[in-house]
């Protein structure tokens, strides 16, 4: 019986430590899990506050960013606005001096109307001296008429009317193909000038012209720009030059056409004079 007695209080002394142990860790977990709350609660602010850092960071950085492509953009702009400045200027440049070269071609036009002018003339002159001879004839029918068909300045003055018609034919020839480039002028030079106003804002406008010179532009189709206007002039008297050549041709040499290019040629003076005066 006492040995009973002994053999379960050993046991109750064995439960009892182990619960005792039980005890300590759970204790000691138990002051642990406080020691640990605290970290635990500062921890959600200690993220908060590094994920406001790097919010603030990447902030700055994106406004850095965007101010250097601003930079980057302004100076872009401004470069390639300075480029279209010079392209502009260039261009401006390169139609100015083919306007030139158009000028000077036309002041050559000009000069080779006037000489045709003076052809004209003289061909009017050798015509009267050749019809001289053929009123003494006509009024004399007493003369030997071997003498007069033997007369070597009748037959000088024969050849060189012939050779003359030739000259003329040629010229014909030449003159349309002058009105022809003239034309191809007048739509060049409209086009450069509507390309010049485009580029250049101090390049001139169109300007006012006497009826004469608009009638002139208008038979040619061309605007009422300065340039538009000397072409005109010059190719209109051309034109005009070149139907009295062609009526002195179909006429046998008489004197109505050579009166016509007669006109021609005042009239050409009375547009190039309606053309200074609108300048």
């Amino acid at each position: 019986m006492a040995i009973a007695l002994l053999v379960q209080n050993a046991e109750y002394l064995k439960e009892i430590e182990s619960q005792r142990k039980l005890q300590c860790q759970s204790k000691a977990f138990l002051e642990e899990t406080e020691r640990s709350v605290p970290e635990k609660l500062q921890m959600p602010h200690e993220c908060a506050a590094n994920y406001e850092r790097t919010i603030r960071e990447l902030k700055l950085q994106h406004n850095q960013t965007l101010a250097n492509l601003k930079t980057e953009m302004e100076s872009e702009r401004i470069l390639l606005e300075e480029k279209i400045g010079k392209l502009k200027l260039n261009v401006s440049d390169v139609l100015l001096e083919k306007s030139r070269e158009r000028q000077k071609q036309l002041q050559e036009l000009h000069k080779e109307n006037a000489t045709l002018k003076a052809e004209i003339a003289a061909l009017q002159s050798q015509l009267q001296i050749q019809k001289t001879p053929e009123m003494v004839y006509s009024s004399m029918p007493h003369i030997n008429e071997t003498y007069w068909f033997q007369c070597t300045n009748c037959q000088s003055l024969e050849m060189a009317v012939e050779e003359k018609a030739l000259q003329l034919i040629q010229k014909e020839k030449m003159v349309e193909e002058l009105q022809r480039f003239c034309r191809k002028f007048c739509k060049q030079l409209t086009q450069q000038d509507c390309a010049v106003n485009s580029f250049s804002p101090d390049w001139p406008k169109g300007l006012h012209c006497t009826p004469v010179v608009a009638l002139a532009g208008q038979k040619l189709g061309v605007g009422q720009g300065e340039r538009g206007l000397l072409m005109s002039l010059a190719v209109y008297s051309l034109h005009l030059w070149a139907q009295a050549l062609q009526v002195s041709l179909s006429q046998q040499w008489k004197a109505a056409p050579i009166t016509r290019a007669r006109e021609s040629c005042t009239g050409l003076q009375l547009l190039l004079h309606a053309a200074a005066v609108t300048r």
